[in-house]
């Protein structure tokens, strides 16, 4: 049923899709925010902090420098998926079970994401920056895969063994002879 406000918004070109979306929409954004945070972290080591020591062994630092970046943004994206995006709202044990799974799945993409930038840079001649746009591109869609079909995947309730299942409507309860 819709509310009185989306009913007035409904005639809007796009909305519809909007609705019909919604979780998909929370996703990019939240993984632009993500990737802006893998980035901002990428950014202040290899070019303001450590600029120094990125410059003498770029290889090097480009792959420490993309793990710590990963950390943050692995954090970052998990508490940002469980309220925003999926709505899980997860709490105490299957807090950290999804925690777990959550990075468990993204360190196997955080190894692509790299290696792959070190290998464009050295033996494909990439430029750092043109080589990291590029292989973010590959980890959000990779993610957003492993994230919604794994980690926030909606499980269905099934009844106890010792539970009766509830009549519906339609059925009608029988009669005792």
């Amino acid at each position: 049923m819709l509310s009185n406000w989306q009913k007035r918004f409904e005639k809007i070109p796009g909305f519809t899709f909007c609705m019909r979306h919604a979780e998909l929409i929370r996703y990019i954004v939240v993984g632009g925010a993500t990737t802006c945070v893998n980035f901002a972290v990428w950014f202040m080591l290899s070019r303001v902090l450590f600029a120094d020591l990125y410059a003498r062994n770029e290889a090097l630092w480009l792959m420490v420098f993309n793990w710590i970046a990963w950390a943050a943004a692995v954090i970052f994206a998990f508490f940002m998926n469980d309220r925003f995006v999926f709505r899980a709202r997860s709490s105490g044990v299957a807090l950290l079970l999804r925690f777990a799974s959550f990075v468990l799945l993204r360190l196997g993409s955080g190894v692509l994401e790299n290696t792959l930038p070190s290998l464009l840079v050295l033996h494909l001649s990439f430029y750092d920056l043109i080589a990291k746009v590029l292989v973010s591109v590959l980890i959000i869609l990779l993610n957003y895969l492993f994230t919604k079909f794994i980690t926030f995947r909606k499980r269905r309730k099934v009844p106890m063994p010792d539970q009766t299942p509830a009549v519906s409507d339609s059925e009608e309860p029988s009669q005792p002879s």
